[in-house]
Parts: structure tokens; C-alpha cells; sequence
């Protein structure tokens, strides 16, 4: 049983890969299971979003947002236990289509910081080629730094907590604004230091 460790013979009846004991522990473990189930064969999947913070480009205030993902297999994980990845769609913030290549950075550097829990690292997704493509610079986080940032970021900004465990593994987990928006912010005032 993924809940208790007991010899268990019934199994998630979306994916058919967690097994339980009985029907509370199924419906115990559901809000943590929910975002790697990917349904078997011949089971419609659902749609899921992921929580983000949103620095708008042309706000004062970050906010946040719901991130449409999509919950897939990879064919050929490194590790069978990190088959499941999340794709998030992040189009209605950047401009998919233009000049811009968005890609994340993990703050610190690479380094991971741990939230709680295990394996929560906070990343960004932004506009690398901003300079480029003239993207103004972003109003929410000259407003959160009092214009002290070293670096001039521009374009949407979009923070998320995910999971590295390995390279090409992204999975996600809902930002929360209250324990995440502080360690960006000092992420952006850090940077280019």
C-alpha cells in the first residue's frame, strides 16, 4: 500500500500503478497522487492546471495563475519511477510564436533550494531573448525591488515549483505566494551580483 506499507491488491483505477489496501487510503493519497496519474490505455485523461506566480510585464503587483499541464509518460526514462513528466503550456504569458525563446532558470543558479517537502526546487520561466525582441522591462518586479534589481528583466515572468530528478524529468507543484514570493524576490535582487 502506498499510504500504509501493507500487502495491498487494489490498485489506482486511473493508471493502474499505485496499489492500496483499501478505498480511504485511495482517497487519502489522492491530492499528492492526482498530478502524476496518467491514465492506462483507453482511459480519457483530464485536463489539470499548476499554480504559477505571474510577474506581469505592465503590472505593479505579482498574482497567481493557473498554468495549463499536461500530464504525460516519458517512453524511455533514465529511472522507471520518473516516467511521469508535466508539459505546461505557458503560451497566454509569452509569445510562442515571435522572437522568443522562454526558458527556466533554477534560482540560485543551478543550485537547488529546498521548500518544503521533498524535491521542491522554485524555478522561472522567462523571455531569454528579451533584449532582442525589445520586451519592456517588467513593472512588477522594478515595483517589488525598488528598481534596485541589478539585472533589467523584461517580459511576463512566471515562477514555479518543480522537481528536478533528472535533466530532462520536469514535474510541477502549485506555487504559494505567501512562502515562494519572498525567496524570488531575493532571488532578483541577488542576481548578477
Amino acid at each position: 500500500c502506498r499510504m500504509c506499507g501493507a500487502e495491498a491488491s487494489t490498485r489506482c483505477s486511473r493508471c493502474k500503478d499505485e496499489f492500496y489496501c483499501c478505498k480511504e487510503h485511495i482517497a487519502s493519497d489522492w491530492k499528492r497522487h492526482k498530478r502524476l496519474c496518467i491514465p492506462a490505455e483507453g482511459v480519457q485523461a483530464r485536463p489539470i492546471t499548476m499554480d504559477a506566480i505571474l510577474f506581469p510585464v505592465d503590472e505593479d503587483r505579482p498574482r497567481i495563475v493557473k498554468v495549463p499541464c499536461e500530464v504525460m509518460r516519458d517512453e524511455e526514462p533514465d529511472i522507471p519511477a520518473f516516467s511521469t513528466v508535466h508539459r505546461l503550456n505557458m503560451e497566454e504569458w509569452f509569445d510562442l510564436k515571435g522572437d522568443t525563446f522562454v526558458r527556466p532558470m533554477d534560482l540560485g543558479g543551478g543550485a537547488v533550494m529546498r521548500l518544503p517537502g521533498p524535491g521542491y526546487n522554485l524555478d522561472i520561466a522567462y523571455d531569454d531573448n528579451s533584449l532582442v525582441n525589445g520586451s519592456p522591462l517588467n513593472r512588477c518586479i522594478q515595483s517589488l525591488t525598488r528598481r534596485m534589481a541589478p539585472h533589467s528583466w523584461a517580459g511576463n515572468i512566471l515562477a514555479r515549483r518543480s522537481e528536478k530528478p533528472l535533466t530532462y524529468c520536469m514535474r510541477y507543484y502549485n506555487a504559494n505566494m505567501k512562502e515562494d514570493l519572498p525567496r524570488v524576490v531575493e532571488f532578483f535582487m541577488g542576481y548578477g551580483t
